[in-house]
């Protein structure tokens, strides 16, 4: 990851949509390392960053988010 300054660029990423209301997402990143990810779902229209119930990165290739309840919504993993 380049740095510059005091910035941090972040050259690669994963957007996940999750369209079907779901409890537990699951996002196929295929970046090969664990990742760190934005959790952002609908909430009376609107979208809302969160923190989910758990981030488990399964594998090194996959990441699987946990809500109480289910949600629609995005997942940005860098």
């Amino acid at each position: 990851m380049p740095i510059n300054g005091n910035r941090l660029f972040i050259a690669s990423g994963h957007t996940h949509v999750q369209e079907d209301p779901s409890s537990t997402w699951t996002v196929k990143h295929n970046m090969g390392r664990e990742v760190a990810a934005d959790v952002l779902v609908h909430i009376d229209g609107v979208l809302e960053k969160i923190l989910p119930q758990s981030q488990i990165n399964t594998d090194t290739n996959t990441l699987t988010v946990n809500f109480p309840r289910p949600f629609t919504g995005k997942v940005r993993v860098v």
